[in-house]
């Protein structure tokens, strides 16, 4: 018998036949050449396969990826972070000014030799005819190093109306920690950069605070006081 006239044999020719018109075995590039990567991310490492128009060659990016993405300058530094934990804020010089204090974000080993630098400096408290005002920074990782973010000018305390806001803490313990007005939508991200060790063990307390509401000013969430209430 002929092997090539058996009902076997052409359906076996016929399933290569297929294969070879779909690519299999190939590379699946299309007339427009291989396919193109877009990325995104702050160290532009992640990657999307880019949209192509068969009939023009026309590639365009998914919204929030690009072609000519530039990765952040930190990105090439040594790490020194993995999570907002390895980070702490801390002032800018050692001794606190009646204003204009400046803050940054350390992590582990600067944070240490800011420590011991700081700890051998006598700051004597400024004559100030009121008290420094608080520092509204929280420590964050990104692209492996530690950033100062303000909650005052960004997302965390913007605003439309009075319902947009609320208040939360700034650290993980109720003692030592105080409240703050931030937006209500970005309460969770606000939680995990003012607490981002939720193991730690917080003393007992009852802290005393004043009777205060959050409220939307100049669309900026404010904590308003009893006292300073209309």
């Amino acid at each position: 018998m002929n092997m090539l006239t058996t009902p076997l044999t052409w359906a076996f020719l016929g399933l290569v036949i297929a294969a070879s018109a779909l690519g299999c075995g190939k590379s699946h590039d299309s007339a427009c050449g291989p396919p193109v990567e877009c990325r995104s991310g702050v160290c532009c490492d992640e990657t999307v396969r880019a949209d192509v128009d068969e009939a023009t060659c026309r590639t365009t990016c998914p919204e929030g990826t690009s072609l000519s993405c530039t990765p952040d300058p930190r990105c090439d530094a040594e790490p020194e972070c993995d999570t907002p934990a390895d980070c702490a804020i801390r002032l800018v010089g050692c001794c606190e000014a009646c204003s204009g204090n400046e803050y940054a974000a350390y992590g582990p080993e600067a944070l240490e030799e800011y420590d011991a630098l700081c700890g051998t400096v006598d700051c004597a408290p400024p004559p100030c005819p009121a008290p420094p005002p608080p520092p509204t920074f929280l420590a964050d990782c990104v692209a492996n190093q530690c950033v100062a973010v303000d909650y005052r000018v960004n997302d965390f305390s913007r605003c439309e109306v009075d319902e947009d806001c609320t208040l939360a803490l700034d650290g993980c313990c109720d003692c030592g920690g105080r409240l703050v007005a931030i937006a209500a939508s970005q309460r969770d991200a606000f939680g995990r950069l003012a607490c981002p060790d939720a193991t730690i063990d917080c003393p007992l307390c009852e802290p005393m605070r004043p009777v205060s509401r959050a409220a939307c000013v100049d669309n900026t969430c404010e904590r308003i006081f009893e006292e300073d209430a209309p």
